[in-house]
């Protein structure tokens, strides 16, 4: 199943200049997920059952964690739509823990797109956790394979985001961030590719 994973004005930290390779990114976040990525998953799910049944908006993160070498966002899927979606572009320094319970709560309450998850939703929601590599700068769309990367556009405080997959065309994705930030095409903005390595419950 190909969801469509729209991800529009999340809560983004600082790009992180691209120090690590694309294709060390992705052979470190494939460990990851053979390691700790049931867990993370359940993880995911604990989390977006309390923030839904419980309103807990707040959950205590357990300690001591997996350090975060990347970025997660967490999107809630139904009907191959996308109910929600919330998380970073960079660790800050946080568990793979605390991020992926951020993401399920934010998905299921902060996303400003959709209404809260209700409760008679829950199992209808399939969780995609998306891991988050390295963001390279691109000057045209034609250095973005849209079926690849993901393209984050940003001017100033303004940002979007598609992961990929997302767009059928680079050109569509361009214009699709730049309207979803509210961003004019005349306007200076910046574009930085990445991938993801991602996983479905």
């Amino acid at each position: 199943m190909t969801a469509r994973l729209l991800i529009a004005l999340a809560l983004l930290a600082a790009t992180r200049p691209a120090l690590a390779s694309e294709p060390g990114f992705v052979s470190t976040a494939r460990v990851v997920v053979a390691r700790h990525g049931s867990d993370l998953m359940a993880l995911a799910r604990d989390t977006l059952d309390g923030a839904v049944l419980r309103s807990e908006l707040d959950p205590i993160v357990p300690m001591p964690g997996t350090p975060a070498p990347f970025g997660v966002f967490v999107t809630l899927v139904k009907d191959q739509e996308t109910r929600g979606c919330f998380g970073s572009m960079e660790p800050g320094g946080k568990t793979l823990e605390a991020l992926i319970m951020e993401g399920a709560v934010g998905a299921a309450r902060l996303d400003p797109r959709v209404k809260p998850l209700s409760s008679a939703e829950l199992a209808e929601v399939q969780i995609i956790l998306s891991f988050v590599g390295p963001t390279v700068p691109v000057l045209t769309v034609g250095e973005l394979d849209p079926k690849r990367h993901g393209l984050m556009v940003r001017a100033g405080e303004r940002r979007s985001v598609l992961l990929p997959g997302e767009a059928k065309t680079a050109s569509w994705s361009l214009r699709r961030n730049l309207r979803q930030a509210g961003i004019r095409r005349n306007q200076h903005y910046e574009m930085f590719r990445f991938q993801t390595v991602t996983l479905y419950e």
